[in-house]
């Protein structure tokens, strides 16, 4: 880096963050040193450290946005499998009819009903192609004329295709939840019983012989 750069382009090089930047910046002035007085290339001096900055400044935020999104990418998933615990829930709990329970849970879920999640869902889902057929032939694109009312319905039937997914990945069949707990509580009955049984004590004796009390 020149020793003699203008004080406005030394301090602000100096107060860069940015080590790439940094180096990018000394790669590009090395042996470049215009005259204090000459303002003209001062200033085009100064603009090219901003742009630099700027672009820099910009791939950092792409950065920190691809992380945000795996971040909400692996919430988006956790949540998938949460409702799928409360479906599970609340079939134990005595209720048979799965279809109204994912209906409940997902129309009003927070990744629907709020079109900067939705428009996320549908991103994170994979299933958009499935949602959008099943919206399409239930209907559900009738009177859909902005991307506004589009979005929340798609991630509804992607939400709703993902949780199915979720269920049917554990076992479940989702036409017969009565079957869903049966073979784990009967394995359960099984091992109480197992439990609760003492050994018994042969109290038998040979013919002729008698008690040795």
């Amino acid at each position: 880096m020149p020793d003699t750069l203008h004080p406005d382009v030394t301090e602000m090089i100096d107060t860069l963050d940015l080590y790439e930047t940094r180096d990018l910046l000394r790669a590009v002035l090395a042996g470049y040193a215009p005259p204090v007085n000459d303002e003209a290339k001062t200033a085009a001096l100064v603009n090219a450290v901003i742009d630099i900055g700027r672009c820099r400044g910009d791939r950092l935020e792409r950065e920190k946005q691809q992380a945000r999104d795996a971040d909400s990418r692996d919430n988006y998933r956790a949540h998938v499998s949460s409702l799928a615990d409360d479906v599970e829930q609340r079939v134990k709990d005595g209720e048979e009819d799965v279809s109204d329970i994912l209906h409940e849970l997902c129309d009003q879920d927070y990744w629907v009903i709020y079109y900067a999640a939705a428009r996320k869902a549908v991103e994170y889902s994979g299933n958009e192609d499935a949602a959008f057929e099943e919206c399409k032939d239930l209907g559900g694109l009738e009177g859909i004329d902005s991307l506004d009312d589009l979005y929340p319905k798609l991630a509804y039937f992607c939400i709703l295709t993902d949780v199915r997914d979720e269920l049917e990945s554990r076992g479940h069949d989702l036409n017969d939840p009565s079957s869903w707990f049966n073979e784990e509580e009967d394995d359960s009955e099984e091992e109480d019983i197992d439990e609760d049984e003492e050994p018994s004590e042969d109290t038998s004796y040979p013919v002729g012989d008698s008690d040795p009390d």
